[in-house]
């Protein structure tokens, strides 16, 4: 009777051993863990991206970027939208700036003229912050968004000499990841061997333009000192390239106006081709020029635009 126990249990053994093993499945979850980026969040609403995933958050930066403003969060890229742009002209505008125009990326710590430099950010604990802490969003309505629209597209096509793509827009007067009114335009130029991009949040604050740019001189996690220069009471605020990844450059300029307008302009040095959508997720940047489409006094230039426009 033990050998007729044996003899059945060794035959039990044998057929699980010979069952084959279940397929191994790849689930996003481990795509994502194999990605190649960090993971990112940005501005008000930040950016997520991990293995260069960018998660979607209502539209470009400013996903957690209320949390991480002032924390040294640092960025992959501006916030994008997965959704569908709304309302996007298709007209002759939409073709792509020659790439005879397109600078070098800058060197950061070069004051342009009449800019001078904010606070230094406070470096500590693997992160920068600023002394008076993140500045806080106000409930201010959004401007009318075909007017800003044209004044945003018109300094950009005045740095390049041609009509940039309008590639996304959201005007959101009720944010979900806010809470708050904001709105996000991007535009894409040809840099020769792929596309840049412009992109612009519109936002507001609370407070004084000086007291608010103090505050957010850390906002995109540079350590370094930004430049900035004040004209009619608005406070223009300019941080260094972030060359976190040498192949997705960015660069981030912030405009307070008196009244509590508050626009963020970015400069990236990657487009809307360059994107691999994931869906549910957001995502993927593949590829980049591995330097900016705007210099320094570029992405300033559109500054003021934005700045003389007000609202």
């Amino acid at each position: 009777m033990i050998d007729d126990a044996d003899d059945t249990t060794r035959a039990a053994i044998r057929a699980v051993a010979d069952v084959p093993a279940p397929p191994v499945t790849t689930t996003l979850d481990t795509v994502i863990r194999r990605g190649r980026h960090r993971t990112l969040v940005q501005r008000g609403a930040t950016v997520a991206a991990v293995a260069g995933v960018v998660a979607a958050i209502g539209v470009g930066g400013v996903l957690l970027r209320s949390a991480a403003e002032g924390q040294g969060a640092r960025p992959a890229g501006p916030p994008v939208s997965t959704t569908a742009p709304t309302s996007v002209p298709t007209t002759p505008s939409q073709t792509l700036v020659p790439s005879s125009s397109v600078p070098a990326t800058p060197q950061p710590g070069k004051p342009l003229p009449g800019w001078g430099l904010g606070p230094a950010p406070i470096a500590g604990d693997g992160y920068c912050r600023s002394e008076s802490g993140a500045s806080t969003a106000a409930d201010l309505p959004l401007p009318n968004q075909d007017k800003t629209r044209d004044v945003f597209i018109g300094a950009v096509r005045t740095q390049f000499g041609s009509p940039p793509q309008l590639v996304d827009q959201n005007w959101d007067h009720n944010s979900p990841n806010m809470s708050k009114p904001r709105g996000y335009l991007e535009v894409n130029v040809d840099m020769g061997d792929g596309p840049g991009a412009v992109q612009l949040e519109v936002e507001s604050y609370d407070g004084d333009p000086q007291r608010a740019a103090d505050a957010d001189v850390a906002a995109d996690g540079n350590c370094a000192r930004p430049m900035r220069t004040t004209i009619e009471g608005a406070v223009l605020q300019l941080y260094p390239p972030d060359v976190t990844d040498k192949r997705f450059p960015s660069q981030h300029l912030r405009v307070y106006l008196p009244g509590g307008r508050r626009y963020i302009v970015t400069t990236a040095g990657y487009g809307e081709t360059d994107k691999t959508t994931i869906p549910g997720v957001g995502y993927t940047i593949e590829s980049g020029r591995g330097r900016l489409p705007l210099d320094d006094a570029g992405l300033a230039e559109v500054g003021l635009a934005l700045t003389a426009f007000g609202k």
